[in-house]
């Protein structure tokens, strides 16, 4: 999983990407290390999806245009939009039904 450390860079793979899958995470959480493992782990091989994470203290602008209190947030952007998002208790079967959706509603669009 790339980590974006500025908003241009998040902004950038958010706008020229058809999916893009950010996690949201701070330093000090313990939850978000599984967190991320098992985003990798689901996505790793979808090709389809753009996956990175930002730290809430290293670009605080961005989480507070997206109205971020908690972490980990995980927000899936389809064609530059918000499309979902879920925070704090993160299941993996949350992470599968966000790209199921995204995969289902979008699909002649993304391609």
């Amino acid at each position: 999983m790339k980590t974006w450390k500025d908003r241009i860079t998040v902004e950038q793979a958010i706008s020229t990407n058809e999916m893009t899958l950010v996690l949201v995470k701070s330093k000090t959480c313990t939850v978000c290390e599984p967190v991320e493992q098992m985003v990798d782990r689901l996505i790793e091989k979808d090709a389809d999806v753009e996956i990175g994470k930002v730290y809430m203290d290293e670009v605080p602008d961005l989480t507070g245009q997206w109205l971020i209190f908690s972490v980990p947030t995980l927000l899936l952007f389809v064609k530059g939009d918000e499309h979902k998002r879920v925070s704090r208790f993160i299941r993996e079967e949350d992470i599968k039904d966000m790209l199921t959706y995204a995969k289902e509603q979008y699909k002649g669009d993304l391609e």
